[in-house]
């Protein structure tokens, strides 16, 4: 009977720890998960926008999360200073709301975090809106991210946890 009784603590023991270890995986596996992603969450309960701020050199770029858009655009006043290579190309991109002119473009390594992502920016001035973004909802924008750049990194975005991940 005692022999019985020892053997059914240590599958209890077992079992046990194997639970203890399976949880301690998903745990692990959870801050990984989000980790590496990227939060928008602030910026979504605040102003209703995904904006994830980078930074290239010095300077916080906050970008809005746009999967509807192809391109990514920035706003040339926001990197006038930073000596870039430019791409002179002109062209109109047309909106929902009209027609952008593009002025060229720029390639920028983004960092967000500790992860570096290389990117090409449509120069467009998107003063307009972007001035009335930061007049309604205080938040100044500086340019749009497109789903170019969510296929290249494969990131997905995920509204329920207000982050995008890969």
């Amino acid at each position: 009977m005692a022999v019985l009784e020892n053997n059914m603590w240590l599958i209890i023991l077992l079992i046990t720890s194997i639970i203890c270890n399976i949880v301690y995986y998903l745990i692990r596996r959870r801050d990984k998960f989000y980790i590496n992603g990227m939060s928008f969450k602030e910026s979504l309960d605040l102003i209703n926008l995904p904006i994830v701020t980078f930074e290239y050199e010095d300077k916080k770029l906050n970008l809005i999360l746009d999967t509807g858009s192809d391109d990514s655009f920035i706003d040339p006043e926001c990197i006038k200073d930073f000596n870039l290579p430019l791409k002179e190309v002109t062209t109109s991109i047309g909106t929902g709301n009209g027609t952008i002119t593009s002025s060229g473009i720029v390639e920028l390594n983004i960092k967000y975090k500790n992860t570096t992502y290389n990117n090409l920016f449509i120069l467009s001035d998107l003063s307009g809106a972007f001035d009335r973004l930061k007049k309604e909802r205080g938040i100044e924008v500086h340019g749009i991210l497109g789903s170019i750049f969510f296929t290249r990194y494969k990131y997905k975005l995920d509204f329920k946890n207000k982050l995008a991940y890969t």
